[in-house]
């Protein structure tokens, strides 16, 4: 089922300009929550505290921050004695990397340098007749039909990486399917170089990352990465070719690029939601990034939407909410950014997972659960 595009609820209160509030469409109900779920800041950042020190003496590290729109709520680390990490420590943060791939294909679609509505073919000539049909919206969306090759791991040269991609076999005709898949996002970040004519990292930070004043993220393998970024385990070679390996730790490859492959911080994630919500980046554009697109699950009483880099889940009544993460089990880490209709979570992790889901992950429904309903899950 194929929507139009629109901004999710939550956009009211996080993403569009408080001049533009009155805009919002009459069917997008009101965007507080009830009273029942609005103690006081302190009396909330009290309860989540002490949550969250509970999951790190149940193994939890890494860093969460909760906001009620401008306003911090909590922002702290936890851990182990002796080792909770500081607020400013950047984490690898996987799969939520995606969103900055996509947001360079709109900010060129602004510009007029691309269209989403284009196949490949009219940036890739060489693509064959299977995949040359193939639009950057349906790579956006999961809606390609390649398969699950992850065919770029490992390969350093750009065209190189593009001949891999294009010859993974398609797992259904473009448009006709959903599959979340690493080389959508990285066929899209080969795109982002072609049409802008830079490395795709330059164009990313230049064009975003500095607009939205994240000082404190960069991608794997830049100078930065290794000092910074916190891992929970040094990744081991495994099938990647020695090449992309320096000094025992893995390099820039283009697996690592569009689909994953960014380490950020807590202060830097929140400060990107403000800069879509204030239009800074994207201009009128930015709505896009979390508009529903179409149906692709549903997770308990949710019906889950996929949008660009994100998941818009609606709940029985109206209620929206958006998420975005990753989980590199290779490395120990996890991402989550969960927006409630007031609320923004943020929860980056290293301690890896516990049971069947990463810390990140199980932190952030924790941390959901008392915002939602004033009390411990």
């Amino acid at each position: 089922m194929r929507l139009p595009p629109r901004s999710p609820l939550l956009l009211a209160a996080l993403l569009l300009p408080r001049a533009a509030a009155a805009q919002v469409p009459a069917q997008v109900p009101a965007f507080s929550p009830p009273a029942s779920s609005q103690p006081a800041n302190a009396a909330l950042a009290g309860a989540l505290d002490a949550y969250l020190r509970a999951q790190a003496d149940s193994g939890f590290s890494g860093v969460v921050l909760v906001a009620r729109l401008d306003t911090l709520i909590l922002e702290r680390g936890y851990g182990p004695a002796g080792a909770v990490p500081d607020t400013a420590t950047p984490f690898w943060i996987g799969a939520a990397s995606r969103q900055f791939a996509a947001a360079a294909i709109l900010d060129l679609q602004r510009a007029g340098r691309l269209n989403l509505l284009n196949p490949i073919s009219t940036l890739i000539p060489t693509a064959g007749s299977e995949k040359r049909g193939i639009t950057l919206e349906q790579l956006m969306t999961h809606t390609s039909g390649l398969g699950a090759c992850d065919a770029a791991a490992g390969v350093e040269r750009r065209d190189s990486a593009i001949q891999a991609i294009l010859s993974c076999r398609m797992a259904y005709l473009p448009g006709e399917g959903h599959l979340e898949v690493t080389d959508d996002y990285t066929l899209l970040a080969a795109l982002v170089e072609i049409a802008s004519g830079r490395p795709y990292e330059g164009y990313v930070g230049d064009r975003l990352l500095r607009p939205a004043r994240m000082t404190r993220t960069g991608f794997w393998g830049d100078d930065g990465a290794r000092d910074v970024a916190a891992p929970g385990q040094t990744p081991a070679p495994g099938r990647l070719p020695r090449s992309v390996w320096r000094d025992g730790w893995l390099g820039p490859n283009w697996g690592l690029r569009g689909a994953t492959g960014m380490y950020s911080t807590v202060g830097d994630l929140h400060r990107w939601l403000l800069a879509l919500r204030d239009h800074t980046v994207l201009g009128d554009a930015a709505p896009e990034l979390l508009a529903s697109r179409l149906v692709v699950g549903h997770e308990g009483d949710a019906t889950v939407y996929q949008a660009f880099g994100w998941e818009d889940d609606i709940y029985p009544g109206g209620r929206r909410e958006a998420r975005t993460g990753g989980w590199e089990p290779w490395a120990g880490a996890s991402s989550t950014i969960w927006l409630l209709p007031a609320d923004a979570i943020i929860v980056l992790s290293n301690a890896g997972a516990v049971g069947d889901e990463s810390w990140g992950s199980h932190v952030a429904r924790g941390v959901r659960a008392i915002l939602l309903a004033g009390a411990t899950p």
